[in-house]
């Protein structure tokens, strides 16, 4: 992990460190995924180990491999990475996409390295925008999941949905 911003604060009996302006985080995966995150404010806690970034609206991307070229980008209120468990939280005003294929928007989401699974949910019904080869899908749930490996989506709960397959890409 590493992490750079304007000003950081460790408090040396918890280890603790607040970080503000301009933060830049990296993490890199052992599976070869390269996790960027960018905020306004964070916090890093070492017992258990957890990051945090709000004050704005945060971004986060995700390649997959070094050689990705179309990466996962997540905007949201507030992130919080819990590194044991290897999860990703996004929450308020999630939305995420994947250029130009993939634009998703819900209350909250979830990302789990272990499972390489996203899942979405929230108050909110979840809206999904898929556009591919086949036609552009606009949909909306209740909740959601996509498996990054194999890649699939599901959505469950009052699925509502509208095929064009006259347009691709």
């Amino acid at each position: 992990y590493l992490l750079k911003a304007d000003r950081m604060l460790r408090t040396r009996d918890t280890g603790t460190v607040s970080v503000t302006g301009h933060l830049d985080g990296t993490w890199l995966s052992d599976k070869g995924e390269t996790i960027k995150a960018y905020g306004d404010e964070g916090l890093y806690k070492t017992t258990p180990p957890v990051t945090e970034l709000w004050g704005g609206r945060q971004k986060l991307i995700r390649w997959e491999t070094a050689q990705d070229k179309a990466p996962v980008r997540v905007v949201a209120d507030h992130f919080i990475a819990v590194h044991d468990d290897k999860e990703f939280f996004a929450l308020g005003h999630v939305e995420m996409t994947q250029n130009p294929k993939i634009l998703a928007r819900s209350d909250k989401a979830k990302y789990d390295q272990k499972t390489a699974t996203i899942h979405l949910y929230g108050p909110a019904r979840v809206f999904v925008h898929i556009v591919d080869a086949k036609g552009i899908g606009d949909f909306t749930a209740e909740k959601g999941w996509v498996t990054l490996k194999p890649k699939t989506a599901q959505l469950a709960g009052r699925v509502r949905g509208h095929i064009d397959p006259g347009q691709a890409l």
